[in-house]
């Protein structure tokens, strides 16, 4: 049992890592601000099937889903202090976070809206 739950931390925090990574490079590509190291068609290969094979995986169609990656809660999360933020929670690290930030926080998405990006 104990080599089962450490297999799955192991797993879930790269799920994590490279959730954190495509959310990036998406607000990024929006943004217009690709980084060139993601135009690099390999590597936009490998996040994509990523991406396809993170949607493939079983989700309670009861249990609610939050954050960029449209995933169910765990972990830390945090609340866009933006009251018609559309999304609301977020996983510390999809929004690249370590700990609870001591002013108002605002999601990639509503920071851009903020800023006219």
């Amino acid at each position: 049992m104990a080599l089962a739950v450490q297999t799955y931390d192991t797993v879930d925090k790269h799920i994590r890592e490279l959730d954190t990574e495509l959310n990036q490079f998406e607000i990024e590509h929006a943004a217009g601000l690709t980084d060139p190291r993601h135009e690099k068609r390999g590597r936009r290969r490998d996040l994509q099937s990523e991406s396809e094979r993170l949607e493939d995986m079983p989700v309670d169609p009861n249990e609610p889903t939050y954050c960029l990656c449209h995933q169910v809660s765990y972990g830390e999360m945090i609340a866009c202090d933006n009251e018609s933020c559309s999304t609301e929670w977020f996983h510390f690290a999809c929004v690249n976070l370590t700990e609870h930030p001591k002013s108002k926080w605002y999601c990639p998405r509503c920071t851009a809206l903020m800023t006219g990006l």
